[in-house]
């Protein structure tokens, strides 16, 4: 079985005008994606809940990608986006020779942020659907890749079962699988009970230290165990260790791939995955 390695960045910022930050050159940013050439089969670029910041989009940043080599597939964002848009985007995606797409729903924007959500799709599944539809007409079948939630809610199974059926190749977890024992077993076992471990790939998610992991926990509203806060405390080689072990469990329990986040650091995937 082949064990599919997805890596998240995020795609080059539009410098803020009260910094210095010199992070738009969309070629520097792409060259600073090298090192994932050996530990990433598909690149995905993410696509930002930020409504005071401008950034390449993720269907043009994948497609610079491509161009150094790589296999990238970009974010589509469903709440950025009216019905006609979205196919638009995707058919911007097949005529750049992008051989996949990540499909997701996207967070509420906050109250006051100046930015409106677009509900032209009921659920998901449904923009699953009109997805694998345009790929299908337009590059004869891409991968398509769609998120599931592993929180503890009865009808999130059921709804990765629908995005599967309605044509996702795969589903990308969240929350993230935080060590390798108590939130793996669970994880695998949500996964197993719903007939699905063959078509997940578990998250992984490096944090750098106990307080990034308890900002992390706040701004995401994740319930992490103990034990990852125990290991935070001997800081970010001790986490970076605890991440691998949960790879290698992904490999041991012939699993279908990962889904790691680099946060934004490239250098992270090397570390994780080598």
């Amino acid at each position: 079985m082949s064990f599919l390695r997805v890596v998240e960045v995020f795609p080059p910022l539009v410098p803020d005008p009260a910094t210095a930050a010199a992070d738009w050159r969309p070629e520097s940013w792409a060259k600073a994606c090298s090192p994932l050439k050996e530990v990433a089969d598909v690149v995905l670029v993410a696509d930002l809940a930020l409504p005071r910041r401008m950034f390449l989009s993720p269907v043009e940043a994948a497609a610079r990608l491509k161009g150094h080599g790589f296999r990238a597939f970009p974010t589509l964002v469903v709440r950025d986006m009216n019905s006609a848009g979205f196919q638009t985007a995707l058919r911007s995606c097949a005529a750049l020779g992008l051989d996949g797409v990540m499909v997701a729903w996207g967070d509420d924007y906050p109250a006051g942020s100046g930015v409106t959500n677009v509900r032209d799709y009921h659920t998901l599944a449904e923009a699953v659907k009109v997805a694998r539809s345009v790929l299908d007409e337009s590059t004869g079948g891409s991968m398509l890749l769609a998120p599931v939630s592993l929180e503890k809610d009865p009808g999130a199974m059921s709804r990765g079962k629908e995005r599967l059926e309605a044509g996702a190749d795969y589903l990308l977890a969240q929350p993230p699988t935080t060590d390798a024992l108590g939130t793996f077993d669970s994880h695998l076992e949500l996964l197993e009970g719903a007939g699905l471990s063959g078509k997940v790939l578990l998250g992984v998610f490096p944090f750098r230290d106990d307080d990034d992991l308890a900002e992390c926990e706040s701004k995401f509203e994740w319930d992490l165990p103990e034990r990852v806060h125990s290991i935070a405390q001997s800081g970010v080689e001790a986490l970076d260790a605890e991440c691998k072990s949960v790879v290698e469990r992904l490999r041991e329990e012939e699993m279908p791939g990962v889904y790691l986040s680099t946060r934004g650091d490239p250098t992270w995937a090397q570390r994780l995955l080598l």
